[in-house]
């Protein structure tokens, strides 16, 4: 296994401790903030290793947690994850953590989470449409997020743990050339 899936892997088993102290202490907008903080911090993983840097005191490398933690509003419990990823120098596994701590509550509740690609800008009535497509197709409430993708000529690819549903031109080509 390569150093992305072991960190992945790795990054499960802390959001499944996690969840067995805390799943129970949390209310649904602390999860909500959980997956607002995991998706920037993923867009700024250099914080991250800043944090982490070997260079810095724990208290120091709290300090900037705590602002961290204030400036998402993340719940208290969060900040016993920080210091536990701190002292394993582990911290740059944070926003892979609480991505995966989100994965894992939507399992437990039943949604279904997505990811629709597209080749441009589409209206949010599109994007309802889709939503009500995949959950009459999975009998699970749909949380969905819209990515315009370079690498689709035209039509709609969704992704999700679960399945893919490729309609786009790129995959009607493919199929095309393989006949």
């Amino acid at each position: 296994m390569n150093s992305g899936g072991q960190s992945i892997v790795l990054a499960t088993k802390y959001a499944q401790a996690f969840l067995r102290v805390n799943e129970k202490k949390l209310q649904k907008k602390e999860y909500d903030a959980i997956l607002k903080a995991a998706s920037d911090l993923q867009k700024k993983l250099y914080l991250l290793q800043i944090v982490d840097a070997p260079t810095l005191e724990i208290e120091d490398k709290m300090e900037c947690v705590k602002k961290m933690l204030e400036y998402y509003s993340l719940p208290d419990a969060c900040k016993h994850l920080a210091r536990l990823l701190i002292v394993h120098g582990r911290f740059g596994l944070f926003a892979h953590v609480l991505s995966s701590i989100v994965d894992l509550y939507y399992k437990y509740i039943e949604v279904c989470v997505i990811t629709i690609y597209t080749s441009c800008e589409v209206t949010q009535d599109d994007i309802v449409a889709i939503e009500k497509f995949v959950a009459n197709k999975t009998k699970k409430q749909v949380i969905s997020r819209h990515v315009v993708s370079s690498s689709l000529i035209a039509g709609v690819r969704i992704e999700s743990d679960q399945f893919v549903w490729d309609h786009s031109v790129q995959n009607q080509l493919r199929n095309v050339s393989l006949l």
